[in-house]
């Protein structure tokens, strides 16, 4: 199509990123991950056979209007920043006129990189506007992409920005103690909405934590996430391996 309409394809070099086959040692199972942002919801499932990840949007497979082809990826990098609300958008924008947003990318900030069926947790950083974006694991090392393409997912660090839920192989189970109900909530803390409400005997999968992890996230029925605190579950794992959990929630929030 750029041929066609007369652009320029010359390839530019793109420094910033290292790419393996084999996946770095370390990271964690997941079948698939989902990103909530404010607005709308998008879905990553990894396929063995392909060793991709295929994405839908709120809740419906996303597919490529020009090939036809389910839209996927041999990355997915979720990739998390500060967003600053504008008060003017440029001549053009295609966006809502009232509804803008800048992003430094100066400094460093949390990732988390799927390939391979496997999350690693891990941080960008950039110094100037002049430098590409890199990427490495918790430890300082460079963090491997595999060699394919890549979707990045841009998220904003701010409280209740965002929420993600990963598909573990493998998540812990929990079950409500004590003789009462007790409330589930949108996020970790007092301060978010009630959704329902948790019994004695109830079980649950814990699939994240909160970063002091006195709250868990949990999923029920399949589908629906909630967070309880830590205090009246029973949990199947010790707590070194509850502290393993991912904290999907931005980074600001405790």
């Amino acid at each position: 199509m750029a041929v066609t309409m007369g652009r320029d394809v010359t390839p530019e070099p793109i420094y910033g990123m290292a790419f393996s086959q084999t996946p770095p040692d370390g990271g964690v199972a997941a079948d698939g991950i989902t990103i909530d942002y404010r607005e709308t919801s998008v879905d990553w499932v990894y396929d063995p056979g392909s060793q991709h990840w295929f994405r839908s949007q709120d809740g419906e497979p996303h597919f490529d209007a020009y090939s036809n082809t389910r839209v996927n990826a041999a990355n997915v990098l979720v990739l998390e920043e500060d967003h600053t609300e504008q008060p003017f958008v440029s001549e053009g924008y295609w966006g809502p006129g009232n509804f803008a947003f800048s992003v430094n990318f100066i400094g460093s900030g949390r990732i988390f990189l799927f390939r391979d069926g496997r999350y690693y947790e891990g941080e960008w950083r950039r110094a100037t506007r002049e430098d590409p974006l890199t990427y490495y694991d918790l430890e300082g090392n460079v963090l491997p992409f595999k060699p394919g393409n890549t979707f990045v997912n841009l998220v904003p660090r701010w409280v209740d920005g965002y929420q993600l839920t990963f598909q573990l192989s493998d998540p812990p189970i929990a079950t409500v103690t004590g003789t009462v109900g007790i409330n589930m909530r949108k996020g970790p803390g007092t301060a978010y909405r009630e959704l329902d409400v948790a019994y004695p005997g109830d079980t649950f999968e814990v699939v994240g934590r909160n970063r002091e992890g006195n709250w868990l996230q949990v999923e029920r029925n399949g589908d629906d996430v909630v967070w309880i605190r830590r205090d009246i579950l029973d949990i199947n794992v010790s707590d070194e391996l509850l502290a393993a959990l991912p904290i999907p929630r931005p980074t600001i929030e405790r």
